[in-house]
């Protein structure tokens, strides 16, 4: 799908950007990675785990669940919700079609 964004951006503008387009997925992948695990101890922290305890608080065993059932059944939804306005590989064929023509144009004129 990163690959696909970088043939609608040169659709678009005529630019080809495939470079700057994974090198942008790849910061998104790390500071998504960054923030969702700091959310999984800041989330822990707010339900009072306690790591050096032998029983852990109710408050604690449900945020527990929650990181583990919950959480990732909502995430889920709303990554389905998203998935659902990405239409692009409907539209890909007509785009891909088009930046050939406009190369094979260019190359014509050359």
């Amino acid at each position: 799908m990163i690959n696909d964004t970088a043939e609608y951006g040169e659709y678009k503008t005529g630019k080809r950007t495939v470079g700057l387009v994974n090198s942008g997925a790849s910061f998104g992948i790390k500071v998504g990675t960054g923030i969702g695990l700091a959310s999984i101890g800041w989330l822990l922290s707010f339900g009072g785990y306690l790591g050096t305890v032998a029983e852990q608080s109710s408050l604690a065993i449900q945020t527990i669940i929650f990181i583990g059932i919950y959480l990732p059944i909502i995430i889920s939804i709303l990554m389905f919700i998203c998935l659902l306005f990405f239409t692009l590989d409907k539209h890909y064929k007509k785009y891909v079609d088009e930046i050939q023509r406009r190369k094979e144009d260019a190359a014509n004129r050359a």
